[in-house]
């Protein structure tokens, strides 16, 4: 049985794939808010799921809940680094998967 593959992409038409978000140069006690969109390439939907950032000046504002096979959805994302802070921080998305129903 296969796994879902999440892609990530940097615009909606699915032009420019994401190995990282770069939220650009931000000044002092300042944020900045990034949008990707996921798309599910695998044979199992995703569902229930929960997007975790593993450093707490990343917030999460917009995500997925279920990501059936072949749909794209948006993401957004928060940060305000700390002072001197350089964000090099995994995602770590949760969830259940299921087969395609036919």
């Amino acid at each position: 049985m296969g796994e879902p593959k999440l892609i990530f992409y940097a615009d909606k038409e699915q032009t420019k794939p994401l190995k990282l978000i770069d939220f650009g140069e931000i000044d002092a006690d300042e944020s900045s808010v990034a949008e990707v969109y996921v798309i599910n390439f695998g044979n199992r939907d995703l569902r229930k799921i929960q997007v975790i950032p593993t450093n707490d000046s990343l917030e999460i504002l917009e995500s997925p809940i279920e990501l059936p096979v072949g749909i794209l959805s948006k993401m957004r994302l928060r940060w305000k680094p700390r002072d001197g802070e350089d964000l090099l921080a995994p995602l770590v998305i949760k969830g259940k998967y299921y087969k395609k129903k036919k």
